[in-house]
């Protein structure tokens, strides 16, 4: 039997692909999954941006899983945020906090945060 909190992390997870199949993203986040992303803690990046996400009640933004993005190993793991009509910013060495910080400032004011920027 599941218990009360994962059957509302099922129903919000449920809620927010129905959001993005009525329509496209607002944003696209990217998690270098590769095998150096995977090697440093690219899977708790993307479950930290996820939670992040939904805890803030952000429904139109996808977080994505992808390769590599070539950037160097010291660099990783790496997150591409991508919108519309601009040009992709990618984040290095983005860890469970760095992922929190994205979403509290890049995703939801609009503002990047330069210093921890792909160099």
């Amino acid at each position: 039997m599941k218990t009360l909190e994962e059957l509302k992390s099922e129903r919000e997870s449920a809620r927010r692909a129905m959001a993005l199949r009525l329509g496209p993203p607002r944003l696209t986040v990217k998690v270098g999954m590769g095998d150096i992303g995977l090697a440093t803690g690219a899977r708790e990046t993307l479950k930290a941006f996820s939670a992040a996400l939904a805890a803030a009640g952000v429904q139109d933004v996808a977080v994505l899983a992808c390769g590599c993005c070539c950037a160097p190993e010291s660099q990783a793991p790496t997150v591409t945020i991508e919108e519309p009509g601009k040009a992709a910013v990618t984040y290095a060495k983005v860890g469970v906090e760095l992922a929190r910080q994205i979403v509290e400032e890049h995703i939801m004011q609009g503002r990047q945060l330069s210093a921890a920027l792909l160099k």
